[in-house]
């Protein structure tokens, strides 16, 4: 397969993402590297590990061994200046890599969303998007804008319903704007995100703003 979203702006960064149909066997062989123990017990798991690593390798030219997890699980470079940040999602991998701290996340729309609504949502944040999409997408929105949020954060303990809100969504011809606050103890930032919606997926990118 190949890149099927790319959004390349030469001044910050790019986000990339791979529609992934080949097996474990193309990645290793284009990689030449092992994928980690807490990755291989599972085929998708490591599938999972290789394309994101892939694409990586594609965008930036940085090997595998280059990328380093802290100690909340997030992914970094252990020499390179760009922030990252990585999603999965039934058979899509997607990669942020920007000069400032980034939060990505894709979700390919499942109808069991429906089920955890009240887990993070406010009824408030439904109502920013039912007037453009269906209660289906907007779920998915939501849920992407938050787990973004939350990967850029970095921390874990963040709740999604009470620690991430969502102020309001900008519709705009190719994306949709989202201005948000995330709160937690002495912690509060304000963000932004930008979502896309293709026909499979549902995708969410997140950064701070002052």
């Amino acid at each position: 397969m190949s890149f099927i979203y790319s959004d390349i702006n030469p001044e910050y960064g790019s986000t990339s993402v791979w529609k992934v149909t080949e097996n474990a066997s193309f990645f290793q062989e284009t990689l030449n590297c092992e994928v980690p123990l807490e990755y291989s017990k599972s085929d998708k798991r490591s599938l999972e590990w290789l394309s994101s690593r892939y694409i990586i390798q594609k965008c930036e030219d940085v090997k595998s061994d280059e990328i380093d997890k802290d100690e909340f699980g997030k992914p970094h470079f252990k020499t390179k200046k760009k922030n990252l940040s990585i999603s999965h999602s039934n058979g899509y991998a997607a990669v942020a890599l920007y000069d400032f701290p980034i939060g990505i996340d894709i979700q390919t729309f499942v109808a069991k969303i429906q089920r955890i609504e009240s887990k993070y949502t406010q009824k408030s944040e439904v109502n920013h998007y039912l007037s453009f999409v269906d209660k289906l997408k907007a779920l998915h929105i939501i849920w992407t804008i938050k787990e973004s949020v939350f990967k850029l954060y970095g921390r874990k303990e963040l709740p999604f319903k009470e620690g991430i809100l969502l102020d309001k969504a900008i519709f705009n011809p190719k994306d949709i704007t989202t201005l948000g606050r995330l709160k937690k103890k002495d912690d509060e930032f304000s963000f932004q995100s930008k979502t896309i919606l293709s026909e499979d997926y549902c995708l969410s990118q997140a950064k701070f703003i002052k």
